[in-house]
């Protein structure tokens, strides 16, 4: 029993030691496979032949509505990615609606992150039911397997929904209630951002969001589900989510069709629109998002950055000298107030650095801020699932669309500035509180926590 019981030890040590090299050491490797993938920067700001609307979507109930209007407005397919999916009244409420498209005959495709989700998926037995539909077809991006540890930082990212290949949202926003309801509602509130886009015919940068998808959806790392037997519990499950859809409809006295008009009428007319992804090869990806956004930027000097999470590994700090000669701003959470631990032990490093080259504001709130957005002079606008954090620039997959217009800038930044009014200035001189917010002190408990954290993670830096 005691030679069983130590062999037994040795294997969960065997275990431990080459998912440990092979999950994390390895990564120090920076050894990225080529690609094809490329985009032309030109491109970027040249004028479309098509016309192409942007819409933003701030706030958070207005993001739920509209996609609650595009998926009632579905005729042939909908397809949707995304990294979390939090079980609650907003997955409840988009669950049912994708559910009601199904029953008309829409095409439903979902691919989800395997890791985040898959078999860790918060109620993921609702998930199951859900996919009993036969319109309905959920897959998952690299599930966690013992036998690929490599496989494990890569991450899918993305947060689309695309509609008829006529719509496109992304964005930042995963499925959940701290990302579609009201303060009131939920009790960790988590501001972020989207942009809906459309065009006439087509837009070109939705049509590319779907070719995106569908390789998504038929890659070989991306798992079938194995298919799903109907139950009567399921049959129950499918039911409460129909229900939960209507109520909301009725409760919110939201005329669906109503709000596409609205869409249509006051979404911005832009210049050009683009969709840019990077590739989906396993270890570190070529840069293809930092890269094309950093030719770019060569013709602008002045920027705004709002990011969740600032953390910058040895390669990306070289990067920092392109700051002294631009005006940059930078927004990112209070390293007091984030809830993100590691994010916060990847920020500690680089923060005075940040705070001598750039106008530094942390939002400082007990909710906290997601979106993920840079401006770049007065007509480029960049939104998506891209954080700037090493793992964004090379490990996970991202996507964005680049908006070429100085209207859509205009709104953007008008949205940004109210989370700029609610943060500190923070400056190689100190931390200035220049709109009187109530500071919000630490516990001991999570100062020791986070003291440890960037400790511990500071050679890890480039996975963080």
């Amino acid at each position: 029993m005691k030679g069983l019981l130590r062999h037994g030890l040795w294997i969960c040590y065997l275990i431990f030691f080459q998912t440990f090299i092979f999950s994390i050491i390895i990564f120090q490797v920076r050894s990225p496979l080529p690609t094809d993938l490329d985009y032309d920067v030109t491109a970027l700001r040249a004028p479309s032949d098509d016309d192409n609307f942007a819409y933003l979507l701030e706030d958070s109930q207005v993001a739920l509505h509209m996609r609650l209007a595009l998926i009632h407005k579905a005729e042939t397919t909908i397809a949707l990615t995304t990294y979390a999916i939090h079980d609650g009244q907003a997955r409840d409420v988009l669950y049912g609606a994708l559910l009601s498209a199904a029953d008309r005959g829409v095409r439903v495709k979902l691919v989800i992150d395997g890791f985040v989700e898959g078999r860790f998926i918060s109620d993921f037995q609702t998930t199951s039911h859900f996919m009993t539909h036969p319109n309905i077809e959920v897959r998952f991006f690299e599930p966690f397997a013992l036998y690929r540890p490599h496989a494990v930082q890569n991450r899918l990212h993305d947060k689309l929904l695309i509609v008829d290949q006529q719509y496109g949202i992304i964005g930042g926003r995963n499925i959940g209630d701290r990302y579609f309801m009201v303060s009131e509602q939920t009790e960790a509130m988590t501001y972020d951002r989207d942009v809906l886009i459309f065009g006439y015919p087509k837009s070109q940068a939705v049509l590319d969001m779907q070719t995106y998808f569908d390789e998504l959806f038929e890659h070989p790392y991306t798992a079938r589900e194995n298919e799903q037997e109907t139950t009567s519990v399921s049959v129950a499950t499918k039911h409460m989510l129909r229900a939960a859809y209507e109520h909301y409809v009725i409760d919110e006295t939201l005329e669906l069709d109503k709000k596409i008009t609205y869409l249509h009428d006051h979404a911005v007319k832009t210049d050009a629109i683009t969709f840019l992804r990077s590739p989906l090869n396993r270890m570190h990806k070529q840069p293809v998002i930092f890269n094309t956004l950093k030719q770019l930027a060569i013709s602008y000097d002045t920027f705004l950055i709002q990011t969740p999470y600032f953390i910058a590994d040895r390669l990306m700090r070289e990067h920092f000298a392109a700051f002294e000669d631009v005006d940059v701003t930078v927004l990112t959470n209070s390293p007091m107030t984030n809830p993100n631990l590691l994010a916060v032990a990847g920020y500690a490093p680089i923060r005075d650095q940040l705070a001598a080259k750039t106008t530094l504001y942390e939002y400082h709130a007990h909710s906290s801020i997601h979106a993920k957005t840079l401006l770049m002079g007065d007509d480029i606008t960049v939104i998506g699932s891209y954080n700037i954090d090493p793992r964004s620039v090379s490990l996970s997959t991202e996507s964005v669309v680049v908006i070429h217009s100085e209207t859509f800038q205009e709104v953007t930044r008008f949205a940004i500035e109210p989370l700029i009014h609610t943060s500190l200035h923070i400056s190689s001189e100190g931390t200035h509180n220049l709109h009187d917010l109530p500071i919000i002190e630490e516990t001991r408990t999570r100062r020791f926590i986070r003291a440890m954290l960037e400790f511990l993670l500071r050679p890890f830096d480039y996975m963080l």
